[in-house]
């Protein structure tokens, strides 16, 4: 089977908000963003959205995110990552080219696996803002 980017869901240049129920994202598999693969893209958590057990070939095993992806998890929103793998970088989350992370929900980030960045890599100008409900724990 081949694998591409985001396994679960790809988006460019788009706008996704949650804003009611659970999007669960699991058990994907891709080249980047074996969860999701968002380039450009502007993700609203306003509610609950749950990443796990997804396995990346390269980086980003739950979330990649590239050229100015956005994902923020609002004061009302619940974002989980864990049991997520990746190669090479982020194995929650990989963020690179102005590409941001902030939080004020509830987040967590745990038991996620790369080679750089168990749970989260940034690079290239990329940036997180993680709030006081933020917890990142039992990577590697």
């Amino acid at each position: 089977r081949q694998r591409r980017r985001g396994g679960g869901a790809s988006g460019g240049g788009s706008v996704v908000e949650i804003k009611q129920g659970m999007l669960s994202v699991f058990s994907n598999n891709g080249w980047e963003g074996a969860g999701l693969y968002l380039d450009g893209t502007t993700v609203v958590v306003e509610s609950s959205l749950v990443i796990s057990a997804n396995e990346a070939l390269t980086s980003g095993g739950g979330i990649f995110g590239a050229f100015g992806m956005s994902l923020t998890v609002s004061s009302s929103g619940n974002c989980q990552l864990f049991g997520n793998r990746a190669q090479s970088w982020g194995g929650a989350i990989h963020l690179q080219v102005r590409s941001k992370l902030n939080t004020t929900g509830d987040f967590s980030c745990s038991e996620n696996i790369a080679t750089f960045g168990g749970g989260v890599s940034l690079l290239t100008e990329s940036s997180a803002t993680l709030g006081a409900r933020a917890v990142v724990d039992r990577n590697r």
